[in-house]
């Protein structure tokens, strides 16, 4: 896996959303957990510079990104700046930010300090940063379940009033105005760093994935049941990026 396989992935994914399933740029949210946050974060900055080079793109329609880095170096070492060789750089790009975006971190995270996420908020641009979800004693890889009803409703809240005014009402609705079936699909990248979901109201017409798919996927999150409420008055599709755990 390298870094450019991971954008190329993302790319190829938001390019079949764009072009295959015709879901427009504000129907897509950008969900990246921990590493993922690199894939997402280029994406969105990328849309975001998109858009104002080009006034017929628009930027994705959100970005979530679940305990974020400022580039992968910063982790361990507090650099001051990117140096040659870092990779995933979401400091360099956050400025470049035009979706609503949710930052979610837990305070005792021992793998991603917290105040990486408190620093990537300062550099999105104000009019863009949403109401972040900073969770007391939460740490890397689990979302304890007693604050996951938390978690969730606040993920809905994002999508209520960050998202949903401004996705295209139309898209996934049949000519009688009822909406598409919802379902799932899932596309596993070509390296085992990268995990790319969809849902929900997503066609079912997806494609298999390129290569053999990667299991041990950790899942503390229900997205079918956590967002399927979510889109009732439009459909809003996702795409979930992180790392795996094995």
């Amino acid at each position: 896996p390298s870094e450019e396989n991971c954008y190329a992935d993302i790319d190829a994914a938001y390019k079949y959303l764009r072009e295959t399933l015709k879901v427009p740029a504000q129907n897509v949210v950008l969900y990246g957990r921990s590493l993922g946050s690199g894939p997402s974060c280029y994406l969105a900055s990328r849309t975001g510079d998109d858009s104002e080079n080009d006034p017929s793109q628009a930027p994705v329609g959100g970005l979530i990104l679940h305990a974020p880095f400022l580039s992968v170096y910063r982790i361990v070492l507090e650099t001051g700046c990117t140096l040659p060789g870092d990779k995933f750089p979401n400091v360099d790009v956050c400025s470049s930010i035009k979706s609503p975006s949710l930052l979610i971190h837990g305070t005792k995270d021992k793998i991603v300090p917290f105040n990486h996420s408190e620093r990537l908020l300062e550099t999105i641009p104000e009019q863009y940063r949403a109401k972040p979800l900073f969770i007391k004693g939460m740490g890397h890889n689990n979302v304890h379940s007693i604050i996951r009803p938390l978690f969730v409703e606040r993920l809905k809240e994002y999508l209520k009033i960050h998202v949903s005014p401004n996705a295209d009402m139309a898209y996934g609705r049949t000519t009688d105005g009822d909406s598409t079936v919802s379902t799932h699909s899932i596309l596993v990248s070509r390296e085992p760093t990268t995990r790319v979901t969809f849902a929900p109201k997503i066609r079912h017409d997806f494609p298999p994935p390129r290569s053999k798919p990667f299991c041990g996927f950790d899942s503390h999150l229900d997205i079918s049941q956590s967002f399927g409420s979510s889109a009732e008055s439009g459909v809003v599709d996702l795409i979930l990026s992180e790392e795996p755990h094995r």
